[in-house]
This record gives C-alpha cells, sequence and structure tokens, in this order.
C-alpha cells in the first residue's frame, strides 16, 4: 500500500507476522521514527522524486516562471 495515504487516517495499527507492533496517528509514529517511520521514509522518496520531476517537466513547458 502507498503509505502516503496514510496521513489522512485517524489511527494506524501497524502489524507485523500477525503481531500488532505500531499504534498511532501518522504524526505519532513518524515521532517514533521505528518500522512505520521507516517504512514511510522509503517510500516518501519516490513520492519527493515524482514532485521534482513533475516540476521539471512543467518548466520544461514554459508553464513556471523563475524569478
Amino acid at each position: 500500500h502507498r503509505l502516503a495515504s496514510t496521513s489522512f487516517c485517524d489511527v494506524i495499527a501497524m502489524f507485523e507476522e500477525g503481531e500488532l507492533i505500531e499504534y498511532g496517528t501518522h504524526e505519532e509514529l513518524l515521532d517514533k521514527n521505528k518500522k512505520y517511520a521507516e517504512m514511510f521514509q522509503v517510500q516518501a522518496q519516490y513520492y519527493k522524486e515524482d514532485e521534482v520531476a513533475v516540476t521539471e517537466d512543467v518548466a520544461a513547458d514554459g508553464l513556471l516562471q523563475y524569478d
């Protein structure tokens, strides 16, 4: 699953091998800096790369102007 969508959840329960290993809000789990945070950061790098690619594409089309 894409973990970006979890930031909109009220609470997140993370399981590993059938056991509850983390439970809390997106921010709480990031602050704990355990498995959830690790997985989120791994996926977040792809979102950041996509964001840069989109920005570069838009700039190449002349739709963005830089001061």
